[in-house]
């Protein structure tokens, strides 16, 4: 059941019966005090170039707000006789 809610329920118990039930506080304090507040939390000008152009977004909904719907469906060539 890997990757479904069940099995994330199973994997916590699983954790907490063989590592104690404050196995997720302690992972958490250690990755808190192992962080050293980088990426672009710390580097606004790296955040600002790894960002990507607006332009492409806007046009791309542009162009697809200019279309017709697609039609789901085609109708009946003549009409159908029971």
């Amino acid at each position: 059941m890997a990757g479904t809610r069940n099995g994330g329920r199973q994997a916590a118990a699983t954790n907490k019966m063989r590592y104690g039930t404050a196995f997720y506080e302690t992972i958490g304090r250690l990755g808190g005090k192992k962080s050293r507040g980088g990426g672009f939390a710390k580097n606004n000008d790296l955040a600002r170039e790894a960002r990507p152009p607006l332009w492409p977004a806007r046009r791309a909904r542009s162009l697809f707000l200019a279309k017709p719907p697609p039609r789901l469906f085609l109708p009946p060539s003549r009409p159908m006789v029971s």
